[in-house]
């Protein structure tokens, strides 16, 4: 409804609609107020209504909201859902549950997420694992706060600064810049989707002024052979037939630990053309090609020849026999997305250096990304170094070294001084100029052309 009013020397007018009150002030008439007035009725009225309570809801109940639209179609849904349900505690809230969807497999399918509550009372931890968590949370104590109070403000009222002391929050209580950023990314894109799709407006991006950390979270941890060898020995005693081959195939193919454990099957494998066909990756589907070594290795399975998939281990059972394996083997700081590093960097040997075959192989979109994933030491520097210099006869232990190339001198002979040649040329004009008489003799010609000599000083002279 409208309402035009005259207001001091001009016009007015006020729209209130779907919960929105929109005024303006200072028209020339009140057939410019009427119009303008109408112009707002009819966008208002194109707007649909706000979804539920719109921006009075609290933030806790709005990211639960979240959650079940969008995040239960992203393949990092239980990441994001284990993150809002800090949240959905601090508001004293039920917690969430992602559980992977069941898909077909050999088909692309995207992948979908089942969300589910469950009471805060009902959540059981290990007795380890709780206590370890507790005593975590008490070392930060200023995030908990702030997390809580934001839980329970209302969408509206969040302002940029209020995200800032969170952030700020965070970085005095020692947590990693990939943390916070993290943290970031939960509530950035939730204000974008509430503004955009659930026409919570007006409802700026109040993460858009604050400033993401910068994160330097990159890996050159490549196995060497010495450690290949160790890690060998003990692998060869694990009780899981499935650990090795998993190890080896890894290296083979630098594929990741989710395309082999969740995503590879015996219906994919291509023995005719070596590749390996998953339809969803990371980067989306893509071909493995397998080298005969891989071939072997499938071939060498437990349970070759028959269907399902290739490790049938899970990821909890796969990160225990490898911290176990690394622990015999005497290895530190080696994970197992290592062996991806591995992997590239063994092959960019191979391929002699083509980044678009080392590409293909690896499945990264950017050669930016790829690397990040090739690591080359001092050792294969001077080993490529090395290989590239002519062949030199053995020496005998106590020969003297080969004496290194004498370069050549170049040597430069002196300029002739132009003092001469000027003066040559001042007596080859004077002897032009003056005649000397036929009867004299040659002394007295000496002498005419010395007295006519002009004398230059060239010590004064100055440079052009």
């Amino acid at each position: 409804m409208a309402s035009i009013y005259r207001e001091g020397a001009g016009w007015s007018a006020r729209v209130r609609m779907n919960g929105k009150d929109v005024y303006k002030g200072g028209f020339d008439s009140q057939k410019s107020a009427k119009k303008w007035a109408r112009d707002q009725e009819t966008e208002l009225d194109e707007q649909k209504a706000p979804r539920g309570m719109g921006c009075d809801t609290p933030l806790a109940l709005a990211l639960r909201d979240y959650v079940y639209e969008c995040v239960a179609t992203q393949k990092g849904c239980k990441a994001f859902v284990s993150r809002v349900n800090v949240y959905l505690e601090s508001a004293g809230l039920a917690l969430l549950h992602a559980e992977e969807n069941p898909r077909e497999p050999g088909k692309d399918i995207p992948l979908t997420f089942k969300i589910t509550e469950r009471p805060v009372s009902e959540r059981r931890l290990p007795r380890t694992f709780d206590v370890y968590r507790t005593a975590r949370l008490e070392k930060r104590p200023r995030t908990a706060a702030q997390r809580k109070a934001l839980a329970t403000m209302r969408v509206r009222d969040i302002a940029a600064h209020d995200i800032e002391a969170l952030k700020k929050a965070m970085m005095d209580d020692q947590f990693s810049n990939s943390s916070i950023n993290n943290e970031l990314s939960i509530l950035s894109p939730f204000f974008t989707h509430a503004h955009d799709v659930w026409n919570w407006s007006p409802l700026p991006n109040p993460c858009a002024a604050v400033a993401y950390r910068k994160v330097n979270n990159e890996r050159n941890r490549v196995l060497s052979e010495g450690e290949q060898v160790a890690l060998a020995n003990a692998l060869a005693t694990c009780d899981n037939r499935y650990i090795a081959p998993f190890v080896w195939f890894a290296i083979e193919t630098a594929m990741r630990k989710g395309e082999l454990l969740k995503t590879a099957r015996w219906e994919m494998v291509d023995w005719e053309e070596r590749v390996v066909h998953l339809p969803t990756a990371k980067g989306g589907k893509r071909d493995v090609p397998l080298t005969w070594a891989a071939i072997n290795l499938l071939k060498s399975m437990p349970n070759f020849g028959a269907t399902g998939p290739i490790f049938p281990v899970t990821e909890d059972a796969m990160d225990s026999a490898w911290e176990r394996a690394c622990k015999r083997a005497g290895i530190k700081n080696l994970r197992i997305h290592d062996l991806r590093h591995t992997s590239a960097t063994r092959h960019a040997k191979r391929l002699n250096g083509n980044i678009f075959l080392l590409q293909l192989i690896t499945g990264h979109k950017s050669l930016s990304m790829l690397r990040r994933y090739v690591n080359p030491t001092t050792k294969d520097a001077l080993a490529a170094l090395d290989a590239t210099e002519p062949a030199l006869e053995a020496l005998a232990p106590d020969a003297p070294a080969p004496a290194a190339p004498i370069p050549a001198v170049e040597t430069q002979v002196p300029a002739r001084p132009k003092t001469r040649r000027l003066v040559r040329v001042v007596r080859r004009r004077a002897a032009k100029e003056i005649p000397v008489p036929e009867a004299a003799s040659p002394s007295d010609a000496e002498a005419a052309l010395s007295e006519n000599v002009v004398r230059v000083d060239f010590s004064r002279r100055t440079a052009a």
